[in-house]
């Protein structure tokens, strides 16, 4: 059964709490705008006290499922 366009939008925005922290980290390193926040992976760790790992594997989540971070070099964690 396909999922409605309801469900598919709440999926979207709906977050973890570790991907609120995360995200919460990117945001502080942000400007005024919410843009051009760039932390690097290790950075993210320190801040958060989640393991670097774990840090990839939240940022490819809110980047390519959740939509709610655009990355433009992942390898990097450089986010605009």
């Amino acid at each position: 059964m396909r999922a409605s366009i309801l469900q598919r939008i709440f999926r979207r925005v709906q977050i973890s709490r570790s991907e609120g922290i995360v995200l919460d980290a990117i945001l502080s390193k942000a400007n005024f705008f919410g843009k051009h926040a760039r932390v690097a992976y290790e950075c993210l760790a320190g801040i958060t006290g989640f393991s670097i790992r774990h840090v990839k594997r939240l940022v490819k989540s809110l980047i390519y499922e959740r939509t709610h971070v655009q990355g433009t070099r992942l390898n990097h964690a450089i986010f605009a």
